[in-house]
């Protein structure tokens, strides 16, 4: 039986001016299963949330919804396609 990703995240890096916050982070997420995202303050939880949902913008990476790249879209194309 063959699972296939929901939500895949490759090689993300995302910085906040000169500060590299994100550095090559891979994640994918199998459908029909759930995941939680832990630790503790400042480790970027909600900067790779908010870079999911197209709030920040990735300097290099791939994001994948599905069969959808959602890399180059704004946040209201990822949220119309399930992203919130």
């Amino acid at each position: 039986m063959t699972t296939s990703n929901i939500l895949k995240v490759n090689d993300l890096n995302v910085y906040y001016g000169q500060s590299h916050i994100l550095r090559n982070v891979d994640l994918s997420i199998p459908e029909a299963q759930m995941v939680c995202l832990i630790g503790r303050n400042g480790v970027g939880k909600t900067t790779f949330l908010k870079t999911i949902i197209g709030l920040l913008k990735q300097r290099s990476g791939s994001i994948l919804y599905g069969d959808q790249t959602l890399t180059d879209q704004p946040p209201y194309r990822r949220a119309r396609s399930g992203i919130g």
